[in-house]
């Protein structure tokens, strides 16, 4: 009896221990899961850079015309507003004219009397190849009647030696006892034609004593041939037919001339001129 006890005993003891070792053993400890959720990598929007064009406005091109008087005096136009340019002073005298864009004319007078016309300008470029333009400005010359008795019969009538002679002089803008020769004058119209697909020019130059031109006779400029940006033709006035002009076109596509009319022997009827272009048609 003893003995099935203690084998009984030794039995549930043995049971108990593999029972203890197989709960052991089969214990499941659940691991702590940890989620690990992926980070969403968003693709980083690339906005293209805007590179905005860069504007580049044209460098104002400063155009420089040094006019160099007889005295030694030298000008720089660039420094002068576009127009007219009147009583200029220089070492030995002054200079009047036309600043245009382009091109310089008129005309220097010394103190001692004598006078210079002159024109010059930047040579043209991209000059047209075809159509036609007129070209429109005045003339700078020195004025004054030839002789004594022209100036003297002109200033007895306005001194009223002839009826309504002081009227007359007012009208014009001419004082009793006046003296016209050698005062530089900055008027007048001139038109000058140019065709570019048949490379000729011509054209006139006209006055007005209502516009104050005095007593001049109109200029005509006979038809000749345009040689690149220059022309030379022959000029003429009522009685005398034995002038000539020569001048040139100027800046880019031409937009300006000027140009010089010379009479042998006859320095009164001398005139520098210019003008502006109109449209190419």
């Amino acid at each position: 009896m003893k003995r099935r006890f203690i084998q009984s005993l030794l039995v549930t003891s043995i049971a108990l221990t593999l029972a203890a070792c197989g709960s052991s053993g089969s214990s499941e400890t659940k691991p702590v899961v940890v989620e690990n959720k992926p980070v969403e990598n968003k693709p980083v929007e690339n906005k293209p850079v805007e590179n905005k064009p860069v504007e580049n406005k044209p460098v104002e091109e400063k155009i420089s015309l040094i006019i160099e008087t007889p005295d030694g005096a030298k000008i720089d136009l660039s420094d002068k507003a576009l127009g007219k340019i009147s009583g200029e002073k220089t070492a030995y005298g002054e200079l009047t004219g036309q600043h245009n864009e382009y091109s310089f004319y008129g005309l220097w007078k010394g103190n001692d009397g004598s006078s210079v016309l002159h024109y010059q300008g930047i040579e043209a470029t991209d000059i047209p190849m075809s159509g036609k333009a007129t070209y429109t400005g005045d003339a700078v010359w020195v004025s004054g009647l030839v002789g004594a008795a022209s100036t003297g019969l002109l200033n007895m009538a306005i001194g009223s030696q002839i009826p309504g002679g002081n009227l007359v002089g007012k009208f014009l803008g001419i004082p009793s006892g006046f003296d016209v020769a050698g005062k530089v004058r900055h008027s007048g119209k001139t038109t000058l034609n140019v065709d570019f697909g048949q490379k000729t020019v011509d054209g006139s130059i006209t006055f007005s004593v209502l516009n104050g031109d005095e007593f001049r006779r109109d200029i005509t400029l006979q038809k000749t041939k345009l040689d690149g940006s220059k022309f030379s033709g022959k000029a003429s006035v009522l009685f005398n037919d034995g002038g000539t002009y020569e001048g040139a076109l100027y800046g880019k596509g031409a937009p300006e001339a000027a140009g010089r009319v010379h009479f042998k022997d006859r320095a009164d009827l001398d005139v520098v001129f210019g003008g502006k272009r109109s449209s190419v048609k």
